[in-house]
């Protein structure tokens, strides 16, 4: 069940989104400090599918770009977080680290 405070925050996401014109870091500030901050986030990142069939990474917020310069794109059957969210169609995955790792032992590289 979807808490009150949850929903004022969901009705403030969707102001914001229907006000247009936001780009990743933007949206990704957004989620990671006023819709989501009760789960303490402390980045949020965005990828894309290309035509090609890849998924790149789009944009985010709290990520420094020496660390996001250096993703690579990963094909749709690859078994990493983010495939496995659209393949179960999950919107949003929160987690920390050591569970990706123990979840999805490619991410520890």
């Amino acid at each position: 069940m979807i808490e009150p405070h949850m929903l004022m925050r969901l009705e403030e996401l969707t102001h914001f989104l229907t006000a247009g014109g936001h780009n990743a870091a933007a949206l990704g500030k957004h989620l990671a400090e006023k819709t989501l901050q009760t789960f303490d986030l402390i980045s949020v990142y965005f990828f894309r599918s290309d035509a090609d069939g890849k998924m790149r990474y789009a944009g985010g917020h709290n990520l420094p770009e020496k660390v996001t310069d250096k993703w690579p794109s990963f094909d749709f059957e690859a078994d990493i977080p983010l495939t496995e969210c659209i393949k179960s169609q999950k919107i949003i995955w929160l987690t920390g680290r050591d569970e990706w790792e123990s979840q999805y032992p490619q991410m520890k590289e």
